[in-house]
C-alpha cells in the first residue's frame, strides 16, 4: 500500500510509446477501483514492483534503456 491508501504498479506496455506505465489504484466509496497513469515510460519497459521511501518516493525498474541498453533505476516524487 502506497501514501494516501493508494496501491501502485506498473504495466509492461501501454502509454507513450508503448513502453509501459506506473499507476495507482484507489478506491471510492461505493467500493469500485480507479485506475490513474501517473507516469509512462520513456526510455525502456517498466515491469517491476514499485517501493516508497519514507518520503513518499516511488521507486521502480525499466527492463531496457540506460546505459548500454540494459535498464534504469527511476524516481517519481510526490
Amino acid at each position: 500500500m502506497g501514501p494516501l491508501g493508494r496501491l501502485f504498479g506498473t504495466t509492461y506496455v501501454g502509454g507513450i510509446g508503448n513502453l509501459g506505465t506506473v499507476y495507482a489504484l484507489t478506491k471510492s466509496e461505493a467500493g469500485q477501483w480507479n485506475t490513474t497513469a501517473i507516469y509512462s515510460s520513456f526510455s525502456g519497459n517498466l515491469d517491476a514492483p514499485v517501493m516508497f521511501d519514507p518520503a513518499g518516493n516511488l521507486f521502480s525498474t525499466t527492463r531496457i534503456g540506460g546505459n548500454n541498453n540494459l535498464g534504469s533505476v527511476f524516481e517519481i516524487t510526490p
